[in-house]
């Protein structure tokens, strides 16, 4: 029960009355006698102090009553609120006495204002421009879509609300493919917008990805919960789906699943020669034998370093800005000689016999890593993808079309079918060889890298005579 107390203040004497529970509320003693000037220093110093200062005057003066609330500070040190309401009597227009009530709202107005603060957050998240809010009634017909989803859909609210569906901004085909998962799940046809209102009913909240498309065709993807609205009774009156856009999110993932894939096929060549070296090493009989292949390890391993910036940029690729990624003057025929030399296990294995020509031009200005992993790659493709009927011949040329340099590297191989593989030859996880390390990624990795600089990769090839990859810088 809320505590209320009286005071009065008597001009003519000069004495102010507390009642017992005024007392109480400014917790001091029952023998406490206040003074008016006492009796103001318990506001709270600022707005509150400043304000009863404000109503006394003006009540006295000018036989104004008032009612504030406003905030003490007790004899123990406690903000609490009160409730003060007060007015004057006048004899002969002169104030003689001015007396109220005091009362602690302490607790209703604590509550309050938490109340307040809970609703102005609950309107920031309701007004965000990152949060999908959209309500529905049990036929799906949209009653609620607030400034999130505006924003991440493209659609006004008034262009939906008690009109439209979520079906209108929902990818056809993944509801038709969750219908038949839902009747499968829920032993039951369920179709169309019935997906959202079953799991509503179930009384489920379905965390889900949906892939949205926007009012101007372009699509996100969407994590969104869906919930049912229930009245006293538990009738569901409507269903609720709050969303929030993880298109980045979602890529980000997928770059992150492939990364072991990636890292696996970049970094096979290089540690693939540490092994053969090390095998090579062992049956080193002379110590001159020995300090020659040591100094090959030496070659190989400050390359491994080189090989993972490459792998991290490949990872970037679509995330980072040109503008970010550095451009020097390079040499087609030191990158070369580079790559032979990370491989220089694998070319000797096989006797391959690798020719260039760079007559036409040596030089490109072109991120350095890229380059090292187009060679890397594809060289290392035309060894591992060689005949077993004759030594793998590779020809690394550079041509100048259209103004454009251009990379082309030829060997003698298995050679692809093109009308059966080509539309998925740059594909992540294409294989088109059985080969033990055949992992289809170095040809999807240099792809992008080769787009994100606007460049084109092309191939060229026939089954049992070889392979033409050209790069267009």
């Amino acid at each position: 029960m809320a505590r209320i107390g009286v005071w009065e203040v008597d001009l003519v004497n000069q004495q102010l009355f507390w009642s017992k529970i005024t007392k109480e509320i400014h917790n001091t003693d029952d023998d406490y006698i206040p003074s008016l000037e006492n009796a103001i220093k318990f506001y709270k110093e600022g707005y509150s102090r400043n304000k009863i200062t404000e109503v006394v005057a003006n009540c006295i003066e000018n036989n104004i009553p008032w009612d504030e609330e406003l905030q003490i500070v007790t004899t123990k040190g406690k903000d609490i609120w009160v409730r003060a309401i007060g007015q004057a009597e006048f004899i002969n227009d002169k104030c003689v006495r001015f007396y109220g009530i005091f009362q602690d709202i302490n607790t209703v107005k604590v509550a309050q204002i938490e109340l307040n603060k809970v609703n102005e957050e609950l309107n920031a998240i309701l007004d965000s421009g990152t949060i999908a809010i959209i309500r529905t009634d049990t036929n799906g017909i949209i009653t609620y879509f607030n400034e999130g989803a505006e924003t991440l859909l493209g659609y006004k609210s008034e262009e939906l609300v008690n009109k439209e569906t979520p079906a209108i901004f929902h990818d056809k085909e993944e509801i038709l493919k969750l219908s038949k998962e839902f009747s499968t799940e829920y032993n039951k046809e369920i179709n169309g917008f019935d997906i959202f209102t079953t799991i509503a009913k179930e009384n489920n909240v379905h965390p889900k990805k949906w892939r949205c498309i926007k009012k101007d065709g372009s699509s996100l993807i969407m994590q969104v919960s869906i919930s049912a609205i229930q009245d006293k009774d538990n009738n569901i009156i409507a269903i609720l789906g709050v969303g929030v856009d993880i298109t980045k999110l979602t890529e980000q993932n997928n770059q992150l699943a492939n990364f072991a894939q990636i890292a696996s096929h970049n970094l096979r060549a290089p540690v693939s020669n540490l092994n053969s070296l090390l095998d090579l090493y062992d049956t080193c009989e002379t110590t001159e034998e020995k300090e020659f292949t040591f100094g090959k390890f030496r070659t190989v391993i400050a390359h491994l370093s080189e090989t993972l910036n490459t792998l991290i940029e490949a990872i970037k690729i679509k995330e980072t800005k040109q503008s970010k990624i550095e451009i020097k003057t390079l040499y087609f025929s030191e990158k070369l000689k580079k790559t032979e030399e990370i491989i220089s296990e694998e070319i000797s294995r096989l006797n391959a016999v690798i020719t260039s020509n760079f007559s036409a031009t040596d030089t490109i200005k072109y991120n350095e890593s890229y380059l090292e992993s187009i060679f890397i790659n594809l060289i290392s493709n035309s060894l591992k993808y060689s005949s077993p009927e004759r030594p793998p011949k590779i020809e690394v040329t550079t041509t100048i079309n259209e103004g454009k340099i251009e990379l082309k590297i030829t060997d003698n191989g298995l050679g692809i079918d093109l009308k059966k593989h080509g539309h998925k030859l740059f594909g992540l996880n294409q294989v088109f060889h059985r080969h033990k390390d055949s992992k289809g990624v170095g040809l999807y990795i240099i792809k992008n890298q080769i787009e994100s600089l606007k460049g084109t990769i092309s191939c060229n090839s026939e089954v049992n005579k070889g392979t033409t990859i050209t790069v267009t810088f």
